[in-house]
């Protein structure tokens, strides 16, 4: 029966990571990061600044973030050829290093069981596989899967007296940096109050590895710092600032915490925190809801004790130091993104995985993670599938203009915004950008066409078109076959 079971969540684990393998590559470009990231890396190889990111042949002025994502583009670029999967498999593939190393911190300390609880948890939500983290070409978990590295090695330093250790840390952390980085200290306030709280502190910052490790991040801050002092802007960036190093610092990260730079409403919700992991874990976190008051209820005399014995757990208390910090951050931050809160996304993973287990143990209910896992994973594939149909953007060709190889953009109807992804439409497909005529513009009442409005997208800059006097609100364009 166990082997059975074990073999299930293999299966279903197995399914639901080729799944959404699959969704990477279907589903169309996200307008602002992802698209974003996709042209940084194309022109990366056409202009061969490999320091420095370009958008539309200049600086650019919005997206400043060290190069290391961009860099890992250009590699599947060049592997893949120019495409969404080869764009967004970087990303995947962090996911999966992410689990690797999570698995690793998990067994560490705890059972195999609870290690595949949680890798399973997170396979079947949209904690990760869901927008703007795992299954978009975007920053975010790439920074959680460095994280999670040096997260690993510095427990390795710390609860094996693996000095060395601290130095591959290190390393992860500084990788951390060059893809997003400030975010990549993140995990230094709760690592802090770890080491504070078990009287550590002094005693590792003695160690002569804790001054190499500090010295190597900083080469690698430093070796940023002084690279991207050549990348001077034309003019003022979208923010007023005239270089990387100000824009990212400044703006990117202390003025996107403390006030309105990237919108208009900074109204804190205060309950931020719940309504991100109530949307990214969905029934799961729900059934920690709900074990948590059946505790509540039926070991309600025992309460302080059994809380006391997981406090002792040294998981359990890294992960309440690691996680309690930026839950508080982002609670009162002006500015307050559902993936802002993705480093966490582990350590909610691991508290229900106890849950969960002692909860199977006491009430010696062991089909209950079954039910939980398929339900959830179930609740995943209809996320994930809806989400590649809804919005596949594909390439098809117009019968009426087949000799002339026009081809038209189907199920565009959510892409709510035409600007840097359609951008990377184009410069994918060798800027072979034409326009229908006005008279066949008239005669085409096909809803798969995509019609881009002049004034919302002026004449795709950087793109060759041909733009007649004639023509008033609107331009309809489609790509020619290579």
């Amino acid at each position: 029966m166990i082997k059975l079971i074990k073999s299930y969540y293999w299966v279903l684990f197995s399914l639901m990571m080729l799944f959404s393998l699959y969704v990477i590559s279907t589903y169309s470009l996200c307008e602002w990061d992802e698209s974003r990231n996709g042209v940084n890396a194309y022109e990366m190889l056409q202009n061969g600044h490999y320091f420095g990111l370009y958008y539309d042949g200049v600086i650019d002025t919005w997206n400043t973030k060290p190069p290391l994502l961009t860099w890992l583009i250009c590699l599947s670029y060049k592997a893949f050829g120019f495409s969404v999967f080869a764009l967004r498999i970087p990303v995947f593939l962090s996911f999966i290093g992410t689990l690797f190393f999570l698995y690793k911190i998990i067994v560490k300390f705890e059972s195999h069981k609870l290690a595949m609880y949680c890798l399973e948890i997170l396979i079947s939500c949209k904690a990760f596989l869901g927008y703007h983290i795992a299954i978009n070409g975007d920053f975010d978990m790439v920074l959680v899967f460095f994280l999670t590295a040096g997260l690993y090695y510095f427990i390795k330093f710390y609860f094996d007296n693996y000095n060395y250790a601290l130095l591959y840390s290190s390393l992860f952390i500084s990788c951390a940096f060059l893809t997003k980085g400030p975010p990549a200290f993140i995990y230094l306030p709760g690592l802090f109050i770890f080491l504070l709280l078990n009287k550590s502190f002094l005693k590792t910052i003695k160690k002569p590895q804790f001054w190499i490790a500090f010295l190597i991040l900083l080469i690698f801050i430093g070796v940023w710092y002084f690279n991207s002092r050549n990348y001077v802007f034309s003019g003022k960036s979208h923010y007023g600032s005239n270089n990387p190093i100000e824009t990212l610092f400044m703006h990117d990260t202390f003025n996107r915490i403390f006030s309105g730079d990237f919108k208009s409403d900074t109204t804190r919700q205060y309950d931020f925190v719940l309504s991100v992991l109530e949307a990214r874990f969905g029934i799961w976190f729900f059934t920690g809801i709900l074990l948590s008051l059946i505790f509540l209820i039926v070991k309600k005399n025992n309460m302080k004790r059994y809380f006391h014995i997981l406090l002792k757990k040294p998981l359990v208390s890294l992960s309440f130091c690691l996680s309690v910090p930026i839950c508080i951050l982002l609670t009162f931050s002006a500015n307050q993104n559902s993936w802002y809160l993705a480093p966490v996304f582990i350590f909610f993973a691991i508290l229900l995985g106890y849950l969960i287990v002692y909860f199977e143990s006491m009430f010696k209910f062991h089909l209950f993670f079954i039910i939980a896992f398929t339900t959830a994973s179930v609740s995943q594939i209809m996320y994930l599938n809806k989400l590649s149909v809804e919005t596949n953007v594909t390439f098809k060709n117009n019968p009426k203009y087949s000799g002339n190889q026009y081809y038209l953009l189907e199920n565009p109807k959510n892409l709510k915004h035409f600007k840097q992804n359609m951008n990377l439409y184009f410069k994918w497909n060798h800027n072979t950008c034409v326009r229908l005529n006005i008279d066949s513009l008239r005669t085409l009442n096909s809803r798969d066409r995509i019609m881009i409005s002049v004034t919302d997208y002026p004449l795709l800059k950087g793109i060759p078109i041909n733009v007649e006097n004639n023509i008033e609100d609107y331009l309809f364009f489609s790509l020619k076959s290579n």
